[in-house]
């Protein structure tokens, strides 16, 4: 005669499908990032996507994280917090996304911040990041002292999206991102050299205080430059073709030297008093 079920068989059954289920997950889950860097214990380690560069490093062509697309994170910048920071050389390569995650996220800076740049100054080479949700990713206190040297495009979100202060980004072109170009906040930063056009919001948004700007920017869907904050120095700006304002200022105390404004919905538009 056929018993039937108890309730420890209900409960077996139960464990064997949480079981199952907690293992199609860990399967389905990507790798834990790794550690990667030029200057590691017992030698160069190649990074791949997802890792953590935590020491200086220059990519080479066949580190995994260039030699195809990555579907999440590309690297992430995380030195020793007892460094002066470190640098991450693209040694003039391309990192390609899928649509998600940052090309570069930078998760601490060490004591001085880091830099990032495009390629080798002997050979003026230039790096790309393109195809992900943003491009370049920091925020927090001392991430970064330089971004150079670099094409950013086509990315979801914002091609560059940096809080931190102190920070020089220069040489940049940012173009074709789904919102800002470059967006760049804090006290004492430095953009100079920046092109960002075509992007579907602004070319290039610089806020906070202190800072100094010089840049390209045109044919942005809406504003080509906007200026915020308190005491910023607006050296030079070409900004031609936006859908808003060629240069668009908030805050207050803004100095201005020369402005190329033409073209645009409003060439010099924001608030009363704004520009100096």
């Amino acid at each position: 005669m056929r018993s039937s079920p108890t309730v420890r068989d209900f409960v077996t059954l139960r464990l064997v499908a949480v079981l199952g289920a907690l293992v199609a997950l860990a399967a389905a889950m990507p790798a834990s990032a790794g550690d990667c860097g030029d200057k590691m214990e017992g030698g160069r380690v190649a990074c791949s996507c997802g890792d953590n560069v935590v020491t200086d490093t220059t990519l080479k062509p066949g580190d995994p994280v260039v030699s195809r697309p990555c579907s999440g994170d590309a690297l992430m910048l995380f030195p020793p917090s007892n460094s002066d920071g470190i640098t991450l050389d693209l040694g003039g390569l391309s990192i390609q996304g899928t649509g998600s995650g940052s090309g570069i996220k930078v998760l601490r800076g060490g004591k001085l911040g880091s830099l990032i740049v495009g390629g080798g100054d002997a050979n003026g080479s230039r790096a790309a990041i393109y195809l992900f949700s943003t491009g370049i990713r920091a925020s927090g206190r001392s991430l970064l002292r330089e971004v150079r040297d670099l094409d950013v495009h086509d990315n979801k979100h914002d091609g560059l999206q940096i809080r931190t202060s102190g920070v020089k980004v220069s040489n940049v072109n940012s173009y074709a991102n789904g919102r800002d170009g470059v967006v760049v906040s804090g006290h004492g930063n430095e953009v100079t050299g920046v092109v960002a056009k075509r992007n579907q919001r602004d070319g290039l948004q610089v806020r906070g205080t202190g800072a100094g700007i010089s840049a390209e920017t045109s044919d942005n869907r809406r504003n080509g430059t906007t200026v915020g904050g308190r005491g910023n120095d607006v050296t030079t700006v070409q900004s031609t073709g936006n859908g808003g304002a060629g240069l668009h200022a908030n805050g207050a105390d803004h100095s201005v030297g020369k402005i190329d404004s033409s073209g645009n919905s409003v060439d010099v538009a924001g608030r009363p008093g704004a520009l100096k």
